[in-house]
């Protein structure tokens, strides 16, 4: 096959002659951006590049013909412009900022993962192939004849018929329920991510923002906001990453209908928060339909349906019956009356995403004596065990015991983890007064925590005076962990200016980090969005309701208005801004 002659636009066979394609008529000779690759490159030995579709911050996608099938494909490559360079007169890329492009390979390969997991889904876009070459990734896919929606609405006036609009996305919201039900969420859909092929299906596209529970990314919360189609719990951070699942799908999904029935898009949820309302004025809707969206449209996720097969009920039964019997001939899992039933929790996530449980002095009490009792069976009883059949001192066998359970938890808990192994085992976390607490407090917790004759006197210091004698001598204390323990009510940080503003984020007990690195921080800002460091700040809320703020950026934060020295702490209250970068905060209460 002479390539020379394939036109990079519609890539056929000995079509070019005197620089234009004699069947699509265009002109071959383009000027192309910037690291783009040129037309004609043949990647991983097969795949024969055309025409780029599109570039972004992170990746090029190529029309390309596959030679072995005779095939044409769509190739996406990893080419995060901020981050690496194409080599001059080479298709090589040179990387300029090693951790960052790193990371971000490790994701773009997890989009793939993500995808091969679900090409089961029919409304899946089709993934072929993945391999590495010129130092980045690759992965081909399908290439879609067609339009996006939102390209779609352009050219019917904006707008369609509550019937039309439900019947044309009936396969994409019956599609995602068949996604969810592996684990997996979008998160990211709206008109512009579902695409209309040209023989009449319908593809989801785009699974970048995509999150997994059997994913191997990283667990840290990147939020992800789309105006108009992102739900509110998508713009705030877990520590445990349950706020978000298939009723954050389920909201962005009525936003899109919306967009399509009403003809505008809806009012971002930071706006509706701040008082913007849906507007149904115009829109020409029965009663029962602008129920069903608004329902679908909360901002409590708890209100709306908990998955796709549930709203696409409600959706039937806001149409006329014959439009609703037609879709349930057309789709038997509609018609099945079991089907409509939510499913038990398929997506792994918890059934009420927005409630954070209030600490409880009884559980807590209860969790920290099963977790004493566990340690000490472990460093006491077992040595003790190990005395009367090997022999020898009984007190040495205690002692060593104590020594290696003092160690251990001690380790564990300034460590990751946070906790010794009872601790850990029972849901407890190790709060410190101190954010990054040194090596002496974490040890002198655990020696008082593992000593036999301490526990006694412990209990009767709390009875006495209602506090914790761990947590007065060493500093230290555990807590449940992602319970809410400020008595003022829950504690929120509300985004006021900056990235991520209007966002409001529930802090649980715990600890906090904010910065531009996804494998360190739970807040996690773009790598690009260099006004914040990496690591930028720490904010902890302790087993006793104290709120601390640590300083980790040389670009300095501050606490009301005092700016903070390297890694200075300071204690925070109810009404206290924090600025950093061009964000500003405010610790506030539900």
């Amino acid at each position: 096959m002479d390539t020379s002659t394939i036109c990079p636009f519609c890539l056929q066979e000995n079509a070019v002659n005197e620089g234009y394609c004699r069947f699509c008529k265009k002109s071959v000779a383009v000027s192309l951006p910037v690291g783009v690759l040129p037309p004609g490159t043949v990647l991983n030995g097969r795949y024969l590049t055309g025409m780029f579709l599109g570039k972004g911050g992170f990746g090029t996608i190529y029309k390309a013909l596959d030679l072995v099938s005779n095939k044409v494909v769509a190739i996406k490559e990893y080419y995060p412009v901020a981050w690496c360079d194409r080599q001059a007169c080479s298709n090589g890329i040179l990387v300029t900022h090693p951790e960052e492009y790193e990371y971000g390979l490790k994701h773009f390969k997890g989009e793939t993962e993500i995808l091969r997991k679900i090409q089961g889904v029919a409304e899946v876009v089709r993934l072929y192939n993945e391999f590495n070459e010129n130092n980045t990734a690759y992965y081909v896919m399908e290439f879609l004849e067609g339009e996006t929606l939102q390209s779609y609405l352009k050219s019917h006036k904006e707008k369609l018929s509550y019937s039309a609009a439900v019947t044309l996305l009936m396969p994409v919201i019956l599609g995602m329920n068949k996604v969810h039900r592996t684990g997996t969420t979008h998160r990211d859909i709206s008109p512009d991510n579902i695409f209309l092929c040209s023989d009449g299906s319908v593809r989801i596209i785009d699974f970048g923002a995509s999150a997994s529970r059997s994913s191997n990314l990283s667990r840290s919360f990147i939020p992800v906001e789309k105006e108009g189609y992102s739900p509110p719990e998508q713009h705030t951070i877990s520590t445990h990453g349950d706020t978000q699942g298939t009723w954050s799908d389920v909201y962005a999904m009525a936003g899109t209908l919306y967009r399509c029935a009403v003809g505008i898009r809806p009012p971002s949820a930071s706006a509706r928060q701040a008082g913007d309302n849906l507007d149904f004025s115009r829109a020409g809707l029965t009663r029962d339909q602008i129920r069903v969206l608004e329902k679908n449209l909360s901002l409590k996720a708890e209100a709306r349906c908990q998955n796709m097969l549930q709203f696409a009920g409600e959706l039937l039964g806001a149409m006329k019956t014959a439009e609703a019997n037609s879709l349930r001939a057309s789709y038997p899992e509609l018609a099945d009356p079991v089907s409509n039933e939510p499913p038990s929790n398929p997506s792994g996530f918890k059934s009420a995403p927005l409630s954070v449980p209030q600490s409880k002095s009884d559980v807590l009490i209860r969790r920290r004596v099963l977790a004493y009792i566990s340690d000490m069976f472990f460093f006491q009883a077992v040595p003790a065990a190990l005395n009367q059949l090997a022999g020898g001192s009984l007190f040495m066998w205690l002692l060593g015991g104590y020594v290696i359970g003092v160690l251990t938890t001690s380790l564990m808990t300034i460590s990751a983890a946070r906790g010794g192994p009872g601790e850990t085992l029972f849901g407890l976390e190790v709060i410190c007064s101190r954010i990054s607490p040194s090596k002496k407090e974490p040890f002198i917790y655990c020696l008082i925590r593992c000593a036999w004759p301490l526990k006694p006197i412990e209990g009767i210091y709390y009875l006495a005076t209602k506090k914790n004698l761990n947590y007065e001598l060493s500093g230290c204390s555990s807590c449940l962990k992602g319970a809410a323990c400020h008595p003022g009510g829950q504690l929120m940080l509300k985004i006021i200016e900056g990235f991520y503003q209007g966002s409001t984020i529930p802090i649980e007990a715990g600890r906090y980090v904010i910065g531009r690195n996804p494998e360190r921080c739970n807040l996690v800002y773009p790598m690009i969005y260099n006004v914040v460091s990496r690591v930028h700040m720490d904010l902890t809320l302790d087993d006793a309701g104290n709120i601390f703020v640590t300083n980790r950026s040389s670009h300095g934060t501050w606490v009301g208005n005092r700016l903070l020295g390297a890694n200075e702490e300071v204690k925070a209250s109810i009404g206290t801004t924090i600025a950093f970068g061009k964000e500003k905060l405010i610790i506030t209460t539900n």
